[in-house]
């Protein structure tokens, strides 16, 4: 069961965002593991060599990791399009750049992504993921702490490139930075949501539960919806039940969240509120889905005749038997 949890979510992460995935491919942490050098570098001017490319000259300012010349240029096919970074630049911009080598030329890592603006805040934190690189519980506290920083690429790179990491940061340092990240995200539905939600899953973050329970019943999106139900799914169940409670819903579209929510709990404890909507709704819809959490956790029909509609019931266990149908995703 937990497999099958852990394969939803991931699904989920994909279809809600898929950007997200070359998002995380590119941040700070990862550009620095894969760059041939980092330097600090001020644009010199263009000398394209012709229409089909457009060729910029540098200068060297700080050298961050690798080797590169005093002066170096960087080469791309012409025109404004995705994948190609030089295009914004001109003389005298000052930037972070993330290079690589191809035999002896120099390329931009990542796109667009791998230049990045020479702003303090940035190149601090890069610095300090340069000292760290060898050592990844120190890399994991960085970033846990850099979810607060006033720079918003090193902060959305940060909140990104934990859930890649083979080591989570320390639960006590990162609770305060994670919460504090969901409460400006979450209203918004951001697409950093899906890594939030993974490191919140991943450190059990029990106090996320008071920001995830009424998102999860409220929340227009039902792609949110979802993600927040398989992250609560995967949070300690007592603290889940008890949020829950505290936010008992009162109409019937956040009683049909709530039957969703439940249906994914422990049917010990999920079977009693699930009956409790039951007795709550007058929607055949929101009973529906009430009971077929209930008969997933073991119910019978026989016990459920008193209790639910003959057909809402009937409808249930054809739905709960139904062999899955297969759906296009929506891009």
């Amino acid at each position: 069961m937990k497999n099958h949890r852990a394969i939803l979510f991931a699904a989920l992460l994909l279809a809600v965002h898929p950007a997200n995935a070359q998002s995380e491919a590119t941040t700070l942490h990862h550009l620095l593991h894969r760059a041939d050098a980092v330097v600090v570098a001020t644009v010199l001017g263009a000398s394209d060599p012709s229409p089909e490319f457009h060729r910029l000259s540098f200068r060297s300012d700080e050298v961050l990791a690798g080797a590169v010349g005093d002066e170096f240029a960087l080469l791309e096919p012409a025109g404004r399009c995705c994948g190609r970074a030089l295009w914004t630049l001109a003389p005298g911009h000052q930037r972070l750049l993330f290079l690589r080598r191809a035999g002896p030329t120099l390329h931009v890592l990542g796109g667009e992504r791998g230049i990045a603006p020479a702003e303090p805040l940035l190149l601090e934190h890069t610095r300090a993921l340069l000292a760290r690189r060898l050592d990844v519980s120190a890399t994991a506290n960085l970033l846990a702490a850099a979810m607060q920083s006033g720079d918003r690429r090193v902060r959305d790179d940060a909140i990104l490139a934990l859930p890649t990491l083979p080591t989570p940061p320390d639960a006590a340092r990162a609770t305060p930075a994670l919460l504090a990240a969901l409460t400006d995200e979450l209203p918004q539905a951001s697409t950093l949501l899906p890594a939030l939600l993974a490191t919140t899953r991943r450190l059990q973050v029990t106090e996320a539960t008071e920001l995830l329970v009424p998102t999860c019943l409220t929340t227009p999106r039902e792609d949110i919806a979802a993600l927040t139900r398989a992250t609560l799914i995967a949070l300690p169940q007592d603290q889940v039940f008890a949020t829950l409670l505290q936010h008992w819903p009162d109409r019937d579209a956040t009683r049909l969240r709530a039957a969703g929510l439940l249906t994914g709990l422990d049917g010990t404890r999920a079977a009693p509120l699930l009956h409790r909507i039951v007795t709550e709704t007058t929607t055949p819809r929101v009973c529906l889905a009430a009971t077929e959490g209930l008969l997933g956790h073991g119910a019978t029909p026989a016990a459920l005749q008193a209790r639910v509609p003959a057909a809402v019931l009937e409808l249930a266990q054809r739905r709960l038997h139904a062999r899955p149908r297969f759906a296009n995703v929506r891009p």
